[in-house]
Order: structure tokens, then sequence, then C-alpha cells
């Protein structure tokens, strides 16, 4: 008999996912049908969306002259700006250079074809991490495009979602967690709906309580945003359902960490019922310094995980 080898399982594994994908890729199309309860819509190619670090000043075309600009938009601190060449590449290219104009001068900048607005009518719904093709499943239709797009497929596919073990790339790495979810394996990072909504209910008490939040009046209160738990510390963003939020572009600085706002909410913690701003929960000792850190980084690189999106 051939003596098993540490060599010999790791080709063996190898070899057995690699049929695993092969078999995602050809059978997943059929076998689970698309049931969404949202709309989708992406973000315009051609258009750069940039989040200035103040509204100090006022950027024209003029300032773009190395780019075949259309026109440039500005409100406060929200830069818009729009090529002529309606293609990803040109919009890669101009992106490119709009950040060397800028210099820095931004918290944010992204292609607006990149961005997915998602409109939903069903408040339960929620986007989980794996859940490639926004279907409300994580299955191997999603293993199927995460393997298209890292084939170098003409797919797109959310980074939040598919950066599974959150290192900023999607690679294999983030294939296998998938499978392990699908195989029943427990996924890291993402609360069961019943954690979210207790968050929820606690806040919508606190509400009542401190300003006589009439609940009947002026609609509950539903986690927008969840950015992870740190012990008893879970940090979340709130939304109220029967509230009107304008776009605000804003910052506070928590422990040295500046953490960046596209409008007015701002992230809350909750701990064992009780609610903290992000400042009250690090001068309280719930927070450490490193992990008030990380919750900025996941803000500012918008890889929170989001729930119940539109109303």
């Amino acid at each position: 008999m051939k003596k098993l080898t540490d060599t010999n399982v790791f080709l063996m594994i190898k070899k057995s996912a690699l049929i695993l994908m092969i078999f995602a890729l050809m059978v997943s199309t059929f076998i689970f049908p698309i049931d969404a309860d949202y709309v989708e819509v992406w973000g315009e190619v051609g258009q750069i969306r940039v989040t200035l670090l103040d509204s100090v000043y006022q950027y024209t075309e003029s300032d773009f002259t190395e780019i075949d600009i259309e026109k440039v938009e500005q409100n406060e601190k929200q830069l818009d700006i729009y090529v002529k060449e309606k293609t990803k590449d040109a919009t890669d290219t101009a992106m490119e250079k709009v950040k060397d104009i800028l210099d820095g001068k931004y918290s944010d900048i992204i292609q607006e074809y990149k961005v997915l607005y998602v409109y939903s009518d069903n408040h339960d719904s929620v986007i989980r991490e794996g859940d490639v093709n926004r279907d409300g499943k994580v299955n191997l239709t999603d293993v199927s495009l995460m393997l298209k797009y890292i084939a170098k497929w003409d797919v797109t596919i959310i980074y939040y979602i598919a950066d599974i073990n959150g290192d900023d790339k999607v690679n294999l790495n983030d294939v296998t967690l998938v499978l392990q979810k699908i195989a029943g394996w427990d996924m890291p990072g993402i609360p069961a709906n019943e954690f979210i909504q207790k968050l929820a209910d606690d806040y919508t008490k606190y509400m009542e309580k401190e300003y006589n939040h009439d609940t009947e009046k002026n609609g509950i209160f539903r986690v927008s945003r969840y950015y992870g738990t740190y012990g008893n510390a879970a940090c979340v963003m709130i939304i109220g359902t029967g509230m009107d939020y304008h776009c605000a572009f804003w910052s506070e600085t928590v422990a040295g960490s500046t953490i960046h706002y596209n409008y007015g909410n701002s992230i809350i913690v909750c701990v064992n019922g009780e609610i903290f701003s992000m400042t009250e929960a690090y001068e309280n000792g719930y927070l450490t310094t490193e992990q008030v850190a990380k919750i900025a980084e996941i803000n500012n690189k918008g890889k929170y995980i989001e729930y119940s999106i539109g109303f």
C-alpha cells in the first residue's frame, strides 16, 4: 500500500477542490434560480465619485485639464467627475489621474460603476458575505461567480461581499470560505438575524427612554450597517424607518482614528442593552485604540455588512 504523506494529502485536497470548482461552474446556473426581492442598479460608467476632506475649494473642469471631462459637479464634500468616454477602461484611467491631481485631499474615491444601489420593500432582507449574486442565498452560484472573477472573466462583484477574509483581495482563499459556509461550517463575521434585531430593539428602547421617541408616530429603528462585535461591544449604524436622512459628509476622530461618514448617522456601540457613541465606548473602556482603528478602517473602506437596504 502506498504511504500517505503530507504531500499526497495536499494534492488530494487540491484535486478535490478543483473538481468541486469545475462542478460549480458547470451546474450552478441550472440548479439555483435567482429569487430576489429587491431591485439593484449599478452606478454609471464614466463617473468618478470623490469624498473630499473639506469643502473649502470648489473644483471645476479647469482643474482636470489632463482628462477628457464632460462635467464636474460638487456639493459640499461630494465631488462627481464625469468622463466623456463611457467605458470602464477610460473611467479607471481617469480615476488614477484624478488621484494625482487631488494629491490626497480626499477620504474616499471610487468609480461609480463599482457601486451597487439596492432598493427593497422587504425590511428583513439581508446582504451576507459570500452572497455575490445578491439573491439572498449563499450557494454554488456565488462560488461560480467568484471563480469567474478570479479567472478574469468579464463579471463584476462587490468586494465587501466577496472578500470574506478581509485581506483586500478576492481569491481562492475566499472561495474556500464560501464553500465551507455552504457545507455548514460557521462563517466568521456574520451575526445571526436575531442578534441584529436585538440591537435594533435595544436602540429603540434607548430612544424611547432618553428622547421620548414615539414608535407608532415616528417609526421603528433598524440596523443598517454592522461593524463587528468586540468583547461585549457591538458596533452598528442605526436608521429610523420614519425619519428623513439628508446627505451629509462629515468625520469624527476617536482615539486618533478618523471615521468618515457619507450621511448624517454615526456608528453607535451597544453594550449589554446600553447605547454609547464611539467616543463614549472608548472612554469607558469598551473599545481599545486598536479596535477603534479597525472599526474606522472597516467604515472608511466600506467593508461593513449591510442590513435592511431600503424601506
